[in-house]
Order: C-alpha cells, then sequence, then structure tokens
C-alpha cells in the first residue's frame, strides 16, 4: 500500500509497505485501522447530535423528513472527517513516521517501485545475471 505523509520539512513524502519489514507494514496497516476506529466513532457521536439538533431545536424539527435526513447525514459526514484527521493531527502522524524511520521515501509518487510488482528476467546479454524491471504504473 502507498503511504503518503509530511516529512519535517512540510513536503509531502511518498513510500510504499513493501519496501520495509513485514512487522512494520503490519504497524502501518493497524494505524490506518485505528483510524478506521476514530472515523467510526466520530461519525457515530456527530450523528446522535444531528438527531437531537433535528428534533429539539425548534426550527429544524419544523423541517419536512428529506432535510432532517439531510442535516443529520451532513452532521455524520463532518464528524466521520474530524475523527479521521483528529487521529492523525493528535497520535497517526507520530507513530507513522516513527515506524517508517529508515524506510526509503520519494518525492514523487510515481518513483516509488512496488516490490509486489517488480520481476526479473535472466539477461542473456550479461551472462544470466537477474535484470530487474518495472511493470507498475
Amino acid at each position: 500500500m502507498y503511504v503518503s505523509f509530511t516529512d519535517n520539512d512540510k513536503k509531502t513524502v511518498h513510500t510504499h509497505t513493501s519496501l520495509i519489514s513485514e512487522e512494520k507494514a503490519a504497524e502501518v496497516q493497524q494505524l490506518y485501522e485505528n483510524q478506521n476506529t476514530w472515523k467510526g466513532r466520530g461519525a457515530f457521536i456527530a450523528t446522535y447530535l444531528g438527531l437531537e439538533a433535528v428534533n429539539r431545536i425548534t426550527p429544524l424539527a419544523k423541517q419536512a423528513f428529506a432535510r432532517k435526513a439531510a442535516i443529520v447525514g451532513l452532521f455524520a459526514l463532518a464528524g466521520g472527517i474530524a475523527g479521521s484527521q483528529g487521529y492523525w493531527r493528535s497520535t497517526g502522524e507520530g507513530e507513522l513516521k516513527k515506524t517508517l524511520i529508515g524506510a526509503p521515501i520519494y518525492e514523487n509518487k510515481f518513483d516509488v517501485p512496488e516490490l509486489d510488482k517488480l520481476f526479473f528476467f535472466l539477461d542473456d546479454d550479461n551472462n544470466y545475471e537477474p535484470s530487474l524491471y518495472h511493470h507498475g504504473m
């Protein structure tokens, strides 16, 4: 999986989980699963607040059902986004940087090799030594 984050110079850099050890790749995957948990919790809390708002605030309570549903949906969407951003700003970004120490990073996403998609062939012109070539992007 591609991983993008900002370095200390505030530049966005990219890497791939195939370039790091399996243990670190599992940690990165766990960080993204935690982000989904925060996103779900934020959406749940915001949905509850949206339901309370459309049922208790008089001008909103007088609206048609479709508008009430749209308001609650917007609350849920905003809560999910806020939960996700809150996770990355509070703990996720720092943990991701710690996990990816020593990983090769690239400024251009299209320069990142995926070792899952690298193949080799025995080069006839080079005494049948393996040569790598990339079948990715």
